[in-house]
């Protein structure tokens, strides 16, 4: 059982890295909300990411830049964002490499440290990708329900989901490796005192 459990918390790690990774890369984070945004502006679709922003200003049409500053006079909210989201990626994806050296069919030990840590690594990937995408959440409706008048009101982009949905599966994958990894040390211990009981 818990064998196959091993391999169902890999499979899931597959998921959230895959996951972790359009949430980094992807600008549609937060876009307009064409009922909230003034008349004449209502046929103009803009979205922003961690690094790109886009304008819609017709059909067919799509203008995209890097906000129009240097790097450094950029918010450092974002510059915090986009470090969390880079490390997520990091960790999610290296922990799904030992996640794979773990497995039962693998001739790698020891098993059971490589399991703690891939589950270890999943879950601070997940915590890594939930702080930043709930920061930009949180700002979102701040300035949404904000009564400063502005050109343009924003609500939330498909993005942010993704990013919570790859937080709670990076997560979950790495609660069940590491539940897995338990069982990891009656066999290893057993294997043990085989090798042992003949010298």
């Amino acid at each position: 059982m818990a064998g196959a459990l091993h391999y169902l918390g890999c499979i899931i790690a597959v998921f959230a890295v895959f996951g972790t990774m359009v949430t980094l890369i992807h600008h549609e984070w937060k876009h307009t909300s064409d009922i909230n945004s003034p008349g004449h502006l209502q046929s103009i679709h803009m979205d922003e990411g961690l690094w790109i922003r886009c304008t819609y200003p017709a059909p067919g049409l799509v203008q995209c830049d890097t906000f129009g500053k240097s790097m450094f006079t950029l918010p450092g909210e974002l510059h915090a964002q986009r470090a969390m989201m880079i490390l997520s990626q990091i960790c999610a994806f290296t922990g799904l490499v030992i996640c794979l050296f773990s497995l039962p069919c693998t001739t790698v030990d020891p098993k059971l440290r490589l399991g703690r840590l891939a589950g270890c690594l999943l879950v601070v990937a997940g915590i890594l990708c939930l702080i930043p995408v709930s920061m930009y959440a949180a700002d979102v409706v701040r300035d949404f329900r904000s009564p400063i008048e502005k050109d343009f009101k924003y609500t939330f982009g498909p993005t942010l989901y993704i990013g919570w949905l790859s937080a709670a599966l990076s997560i979950l994958s790495g609660i069940i490796i590491g539940f897995c990894a338990r069982d990891l040390v009656d066999f290893e211990s057993d294997a043990y005192m085989e090798k042992t009981a003949y010298i």
